[in-house]
């Protein structure tokens, strides 16, 4: 995907299918485009894996926590987070 860009990442494949359409590839130009291809498809699952596991963690967090609210009005920790309390010195 181009930079996060859906609309542009299908422009340049709508690009693509036009020039093959006008001049149909070489066998060594059809292997590297494939190896190409595959790779990006590769890529572009990656990323919806990722996605995928980034909604699952926060829906995760969500359930625990009771929403992402860590913290009240008041600026007091509300949800207990598991990390080290600081050391209060008075």
């Amino acid at each position: 995907m181009v930079a996060g860009d859906a609309e542009s990442c299908q422009s340049a494949l709508d690009h693509f299918r036009g020039s093959v359409a006008r001049r149909a590839l070489t066998p060594e130009e059809a292997v590297a485009c494939n190896a190409q291809l595959e790779r990006l498809q590769g890529l572009a699952h990656a990323a919806c894996d990722g996605i995928v596991a980034s909604r699952d963690w926060l829906n995760e967090l969500f359930r625990l926590t009771g929403g992402l609210e860590v913290y009240d009005r008041s600026g007091r920790q509300r949800v207990d987070t598991g990390l080290a309390h600081p050391a209060r010195r008075f």
